[in-house]
């Protein structure tokens, strides 16, 4: 079932596609966008509905395009704290190098499940925005994610859909960057669960799911996440603990 946060794919969408346009055509660069695509994967049919409207994607490119010029435009006047409304998958405090350049503050407001969607992803953006020092440095990175993935739980397609887009994403860099840069992932079972205080039964039926029959605990996570560090012959994988 669509919700109204998932018009943000569509959003997306018509961004991922300016990056494929001649450069002396596009309105503004936004390689981020493909990756919040790519996670719209349950959303494919109504994106679909949206970009066949007409004049949808010429406004969406216009307006894109008008918001950078005031955002640019505030910067350079002295502004330094910059709060979007419906953020949606926006990226500029990412892509608009004046926002770091000022040291302003960017404040994102939108839906619970919406902004719950853009951190399941935000580790693709991150390392994106870092590449470069990464090479450099001849870093390593190291990826949370969710053995739901592999495992699928109720409730949870968009959430487990953007973490599914994030393990492919992350495994295109490993390649892309290697062999300067070594990335990998975990993909967590469940280690705590807010909703476990007030429901015991609640805690021994997700402690089953595990073949362990318990949590994992911050310790045994800090230990794997070390020992990938240390694997040294390693990149690309996803090891899975508390399956």
């Amino acid at each position: 079932m669509l919700t109204a946060s998932d018009t943000a794919f569509s959003i997306a969408a018509v961004r991922a596609e300016e990056g494929l346009r001649p450069t002396h055509e596009r309105l503004f660069e936004d390689r981020y966008a493909s990756l919040f695509e790519a996670a719209g994967v349950h959303a494919e049919e109504g994106t679909k509905r949206y970009l066949a409207l007409p004049f949808f994607r010429d406004g969406i490119r216009l307006r894109t395009r008008f918001i950078d010029d005031v955002v640019g435009r505030a910067l350079a006047d002295g502004v330094d704290q910059i709060v979007l409304l419906g953020a949606g998958f926006d990226t500029r405090a990412l892509r608009i190098p004046a926002i770091a350049d000022r040291g302003a503050r960017v404040y994102e407001i939108d839906l619970p499940e919406q902004l719950r969607l853009k951190h399941a992803v935000a580790p693709l953006l991150l390392v994106g925005a870092l590449s470069s020092d990464l090479v450099g440095s001849r870093g390593a990175v190291i990826a949370l994610g969710d053995s739901g993935v592999t495992r699928p739980f109720e409730n949870h397609v968009a959430y487990l859909t953007a973490k599914g887009a994030l393990q492919t994403g992350l495994r295109a860099l490993a390649v892309e960057l290697a062999p300067h840069v070594r990335i990998n992932m975990v993909a967590l079972g469940i280690v705590a669960d807010p909703e476990a205080d007030g429901d015991p039964l609640r805690t021994h039926r997700l402690a089953a799911r595990s073949p362990l029959g318990r949590f994992g605990t911050p310790d045994e996570v800090a230990h794997v996440v070390l020992a990938l560090l240390d694997a040294t012959w390693a990149t690309g994988e996803i090891w899975g603990i508390g399956r």
